[in-house]
């Protein structure tokens, strides 16, 4: 039996979501952040926000649910960054992260994007390293939130 089932986003899931997230947030991520960062990051997931992200722009979110409870995230913007992966602290090193990556790539993912990016907080970089990500540049910072743009490449026939 799996772990987790991976799911897109449904209407109705912007404050479920946008709690799961903080918390996991707040425990590994927030601490590296000044307060400035901090306030950004939850203004970005506020379930309104979530709910027009989803609507009015290339985002998608996907969960990976284990008994009906939301224990990882993964949001995607324009079709090949990752906007978002967050996993329940009790998940952690299961490869929750790593399924829910492969579930988009090779079911939603469109034909001629052959990478995925993502900004990877301090915390994140070893994680994103596991699954096949390499560093860009160095370190940069916007709003508060300090992050290294790191990149993977795949082929898809």
């Amino acid at each position: 039996m799996s772990i987790c089932q991976v799911q897109e986003f449904k209407a109705g899931e912007e404050k479920q979501i946008s709690r799961f997230i903080r918390e996991v947030f707040d425990e590994f991520v927030a601490p590296d952040y000044p307060e400035s960062g901090n306030k950004f990051f939850y203004d970005y997931i506020q379930p309104k926000n979530i709910r027009k992200r989803i609507k009015e722009e290339n985002n998608l979110i996907f969960t990976c649910k284990s008994d009906q409870k939301i224990v990882g995230v993964l949001g995607i913007r324009d079709k090949y960054h990752i906007s978002l992966l967050f996993v329940d602290k009790t998940f952690h090193g299961r490869g929750i992260g790593g399924k829910l990556i492969r579930h988009y790539i090779a079911g939603i993912l469109e034909p001629g994007i052959h990478e995925l990016t993502v900004h990877a907080s301090p915390y994140s970089t070893g994680i994103y390293e596991r699954l096949g990500f390499s560093r860009e540049t160095d370190w940069k910072e916007a709003n508060g939130i300090r992050y290294l743009p790191m990149r993977k490449s795949f082929f898809i026939k």
